[in-house]
């Protein structure tokens, strides 16, 4: 009779804390940022949060940015980033 080796898929779950990123008192004057992650419908979702979000804030201004597939990294964060204030990140479907 063999030898039988059993396997445990079980791992042991070690969180690491990371800081969130500092939110500002209101949006006015901001520049807003909106990171479509190139899903169905992020673009319809987005579209729909900034103008909510322009009808209750002065904002200064959108930038968008469109990841070339919902599999695939964003590129070009570091311009995107200093182009904006604050960013939206939005998943579709």
């Amino acid at each position: 009779m063999g030898l039988i080796e059993v396997l445990n898929p079980r791992v042991r779950v070690v969180a690491q804390g990371a800081p969130i990123a500092p939110r500002p008192l209101s949006l006015d004057g901001k520049v807003l940022g909106l990171l479509n992650n190139a899903k169905p419908n992020a673009d319809v979702l987005q579209e729909r949060v900034a103008e909510l979000l322009e009808a209750r804030f002065a904002i200064k201004g959108r930038v968008w940015k469109r990841k070339p597939g919902a599999s695939l990294p964003a590129e070009g964060l570091d311009d995107f980033s200093r182009a904006c204030d604050v960013v939206i990140n939005a998943s579709g479907d």
